[in-house]
C-alpha cells in the first residue's frame, strides 16, 4: 500500500480550568484536521465522551491524570482520550473533521491542592482527584476503590492510603457539601457513606483539602480546622 506524507502546522496552546481553588494548567500541542489511528490495540482510547467544543474535549482530557492525547470529532461531538500513545505523530492521520491534542512533556501540574466550597456542592467522579500539595497524596474514587490514594511518578493513581468502607462499582460519586459534609452516592443519589462537619466551626465557607500526610481535612471560613480523616 502506497504511503502517504501527510503535513499539519502545530500550534501551542496553555490551557487552564479553574473550579474553585482547583487550577489546572499544562501546554498542549493542538494539530487541527486529524485524528489518532493505528492498527495497534494499546493505542486505542481509554475512554470516549460527548463534549460539546474541543475546549471542553481538552479540559476532559485535563481531568484524567492519565491522558496524553486526545482527539475530538466536531460532527459527533465525540471526545477520544487516549493514555498509551508511544508515538503520537506517527499514529495520526488526516481527517478534516477532526482536531488532535497532545500533552507537552514537563508541563502538567497536577489538579487540585485546594478545593473551596462557596455556596454550591463540588462533584468528584470517576479519576478526578483531590491531591496533597506534595503530590504523594490524593482523594477520589479509581473503581472499586475510593477514599485516599498513594501517588505514584507523573501523578499516578496506585494504591489505597485509606478506604473506610467496602469496594464500590462504577458511577459512583463523591459530593463535597456547601455545609461541610462529604457524602460517598450512588447513581441514583443514595447514600453509601458520609463524614462531615454539619456547619461546625465558624461556618463556611467551607474549604476541603488533602494533607501532604494523607488526611482529607475541612477547614472553616476563618481557616481552622473543623475535622480531619483518618
Amino acid at each position: 500500500m502506497a504511503s502517504t506524507t501527510v503535513y499539519l502546522w502545530l500550534s501551542f496552546m496553555i490551557i487552564t480550568q479553574t473550579v474553585g481553588q482547583d487550577i489546572r494548567s499544562e501546554e498542549m500541542s493542538v494539530v487541527p484536521d486529524s485524528k489518532f489511528q493505528c492498527a495497534n490495540t494499546t493505542c486505542l482510547p481509554f475512554i470516549s465522551v460527548i463534549t460539546t467544543d474541543i475546549k471542553n474535549c481538552q479540559f476532559a482530557c485535563l481531568g484524567q491524570s492519565q491522558c496524553i492525547a486526545a482527539t475530538f470529532h466536531r460532527s459527533t461531538s465525540n471526545c477520544e482520550l487516549f493514555n498509551n500513545m508511544l508515538n503520537q505523530n506517527g499514529n495520526i492521520s488526516a481527517d478534516v473533521d477532526a482536531t488532535s491534542m497532545n500533552v507537552i512533556s514537563g508541563t502538567r501540574f497536577l489538579p487540585v491542592t485546594y478545593c473551596a466550597v462557596s455556596g454550591h456542592n463540588i462533584l468528584l467522579y470517576e479519576n478526578q482527584f483531590i491531591y496533597s500539595s506534595n503530590q504523594l497524596f490524593a482523594f477520589g474514587i479509581l473503581t472499586p476503590n475510593w477514599g485516599i490514594f498513594h501517588v505514584g511518578a507523573y501523578g499516578s493513581i496506585g494504591s489505597t492510603s485509606w478506604q473506610p468502607s467496602s469496594n464500590i462499582s462504577s458511577d459512583y460519586y463523591f459530593q463535597l457539601q456547601e455545609d461541610g459534609n462529604v457524602v460517598l452516592l450512588t447513581s441514583n443519589g443514595g447514600i453509601v457513606w458520609g463524614w462531615g462537619g454539619q456547619r461546625a466551626g465558624a461556618g463556611g465557607p467551607y474549604a476541603f483539602y488533602v494533607s501532604n500526610t494523607g488526611e482529607l481535612v475541612l477547614l472553616d471560613r476563618t481557616n481552622q480546622i473543623v475535622w480531619q480523616r483518618p
